[in-house]
């Protein structure tokens, strides 16, 4: 993905929302949405910052698409996403899910294993 516009949208649509729910959200209205989206304007620095705090990414990946340590890849945000949509007791449940799963995994080192 080379554009703002084009990450934007995959990242919207990798989380099944609608330029409605991301305005609802937001703030920014569903035509300025669409023209980022379709890179026929740039998000203003206020759009920019609303959309790293709706996404749970980093700016550096909207602006330059570096998927440094601090930025999320689409999949990670649509999980956490989730995850952020779950009961406490839901959040426990796959939080022990994903441990065991990590443990049994034969590509995690044995120092790994020791550190969880």
């Amino acid at each position: 993905m080379d554009t703002i516009g084009q990450r934007l949208k995959h990242i919207r649509t990798a989380q099944k929302l609608t330029q409605q729910a991301v305005y609802e959200a937001t703030g920014i209205s569903t035509g300025n949405l669409s023209g980022i989206e379709n890179g026929s304007s740039e998000p203003s620095a206020k759009a920019l910052v609303a959309l790293c705090k709706f996404f749970n990414i980093s700016a550096d990946y909207i602006l330059f698409g570096d998927n440094a340590t601090t930025a999320y890849t689409p999949d990670e945000v649509s999980i956490i996403s989730n995850y952020r949509k779950l009961s406490p007791k839901q959040q426990a449940s796959l939080q022990r899910y994903i441990s065991d799963m990590a443990a049994d995994d034969p590509k995690t080192t044995s120092s790994e294993k020791r550190a969880t």
